[in-house]
């Protein structure tokens, strides 16, 4: 009897030790199906921008959604990334908050452009969700907090409401993990300057956050998902290097124009 307790701890143990090291392996990178197709993006972007329009209500002033998307585009071109690729859209919604999708869909709260002091503030924080979603950034957090399986089932045409519904969570809700963030800041920094929008507005967004993040509840989404605003704030400044010329990324007529349509 002895003997046969003996044995059944060590095949316990041995399991416990065999599932440890199996959950090890990055299996992902091992079958080479570490990232999701452009078309799987694509079919995941448009179900999940679908359930948001569902649950939220998209600003219905053409105007206004034109002037982000003219910024997208300025952004993009100067800096070769194909503007079809990348697609924004203004939301209603008190949270200050903007983030990707998968697809390349970038969704802007009307909350963030009012609390936006300036254009550039606004070109900068949509700078660094295009980087997001051009470095892959967006399906790495939804590979790591999802699950491949989930995603290629959705992406195949299964309508799994519960799946939907994490996805958003973890898109709204979940933080990058640090060195995406900061490689989205300095490929944000590097946009804005090939498009000749000064980038310490970005700084100064990162700082205003930060002060303001413990006494306004509104801010918690976008502190959540961007953490370290002060030491971020720091790094943005110091990326950008010698002083350029720069544009205004808004006319100033257009920019009292949006921010007035999203009060």
């Amino acid at each position: 009897m002895k003997k046969l307790t003996i044995q059944f701890v060590v095949f316990v143990a041995g399991f416990f030790a065999l599932w440890l090291a199996l959950s090890q392996v990055d299996w992902l990178t091992l079958f080479k199906v570490a990232k999701l197709s452009k078309a799987h993006q694509k079919e995941l972007g448009t179900y999940v921008l679908n359930a948001y329009n569902f649950d939220k209500k998209q600003l219905s002033d053409s105007r206004s959604q034109k002037i982000i998307a003219d910024l997208k585009n300025r952004i993009c071109l100067a800096n070769q990334v194909d503007i079809a690729t990348i697609q924004t859209y203004i939301f209603h919604d008190a949270e200050v908050n903007a983030f990707a999708m998968p697809g390349g869909n970038v969704i802007v709260n009307t909350a963030l452009i009012s609390y936006c002091d300036n254009p550039d503030m606004l070109a900068g924080v949509l700078a660094h969700e295009i980087a997001h979603v051009q470095k892959e950034h967006v399906n790495k957090k939804l590979i790591r907090n999802i699950g491949m399986s989930s995603l290629l089932l959705l992406a195949g045409g299964s309508q799994n409401a519960g799946v939907i519904k994490r996805i958003l969570q973890t898109l709204t809700t979940s933080s990058f993990d640090r060195d995406d963030e900061r490689e989205a800041d300095r490929v944000a920094v590097s946009y804005l300057q090939q498009t000749k929008i000064d980038p310490l507005p970005l700084a100064a967004f990162f700082a205003k956050m930060d002060k303001h993040a413990g006494a306004a509840p509104d801010l918690l989404d976008w502190v959540s998902t961007h953490p370290d605003a002060a030491e971020r704030a720091a790094s943005v400044r110091n990326a950008v290097g010698s002083t350029n010329v720069f544009r205004s990324s808004i006319d100033s007529a257009s920019w009292t124009y949006l921010q007035q349509q999203c009060r």
